[in-house]
């Protein structure tokens, strides 16, 4: 099962306005000899109404509320929202945290359209319609295929930029980390399909490690023949939200994500279609 990301990373989801509150886990009564009381059966409850969702990471800085991330093809990125926007108001009704802002959100309808006020040095405002909530990271995670992968540069083990994704060519990035045991049995097979395909395409192992642990990683596993890199918490691609490790994104040679697996038991299929893309580019 794949692991969850590193808590660094993890506290950057806090504000995240699809964010859901578990469930408390019910504690069982301690045995007793005693015959068991009658009851009646709780009525089924409601299903609760899908819920609005931008598509946004919230951070509150100076008593305002802030788009610390949008995420890539989302609904606030669509209206034309942008890392570092400040957000003043939903809908004419000030937002002064975030906690407030993901309040309003979510107690408006999917496909409700929204006014978002906003400031700085060139204050505006723009419509967005709200998606539904997605229910985990990993249905986020999904929604990339379809979008443009934006441009971003990772290091190498070299200490020179590596660019994300390989300009002009079928591209797989691998996110992973060296404390995760998938990680380490979907190495195999991928640097098989890197020396298979060649220069036809690129496999970039990505990870949001600090890049002395991942170098010393890489010294004792010299058999594995794809790029190595590092963007310590993947803070270059903040529109890009990773939702455990192993996962992999698709992408073709104009920069389109075509397809986003997670959990080793998607290493087939992204075999499958960077074969196909490399296919494509063949004809």
């Amino acid at each position: 099962m794949p692991r969850s990301i590193p808590r660094s990373a993890r506290l950057a989801l806090a504000a995240i306005l699809f964010a859901a509150a578990p469930a408390a886990a019910a504690e069982l009564p301690p045995a007793t000899n005693a015959a068991a009381p009658t009851t009646v059966p709780a009525a089924p409850t409601a299903p609760q109404p899908p819920s609005g969702w931008l598509g946004l990471r919230l951070a509150t800085r100076d008593g305002q509320v802030v788009a610390s991330a949008v995420l890539s093809a989302g609904p606030a990125d669509r209206a034309g929202l942008a890392s570092g926007d400040t957000i003043l108001a939903i809908n004419g009704q000030p937002v002064a945290t975030s906690e407030a802002m993901i309040a309003i959100i979510r107690a408006l309808p999917p496909a409700s359209t929204v006014d978002i006020s906003l400031g700085g040095a060139a204050p505006r405002t723009v419509k967005a319609t709200l998606a539904e909530r997605p229910k985990n990271d990993q249905e986020i995670f999904r929604k990339l295929v379809g979008s443009q992968f934006p441009s971003a540069r990772g290091v190498g083990l070299d200490h020179k930029p590596v660019e994300l994704p390989a300009a002009g060519q079928p591209t797989v990035l691998y996110f992973w980390a060296t404390w995760c045991p998938s990680c380490s049995r979907t190495a195999p097979p991928l640097s098989a399909l890197q020396q298979e395909l060649g220069h036809d395409a690129t496999i970039i192992a990505l990870s949001p490690e600090d890049p002395l642990d991942v170098a010393a990683y890489a010294a004792k596993h010299t058999d594995l023949a794809y790029t190595i890199a590092t963007d310590t918490d993947l803070a270059s691609i903040p529109q890009i939200w990773v939702a455990a490790y192993p996962s992999w994104l698709v992408i073709d040679r104009t920069g389109t994500i075509i397809g986003a697996h997670i959990g080793a038991g998607e290493v087939g299929a992204v075999e499958t279609e960077l074969r196909e893309l490399v296919r494509q580019s063949a004809k």
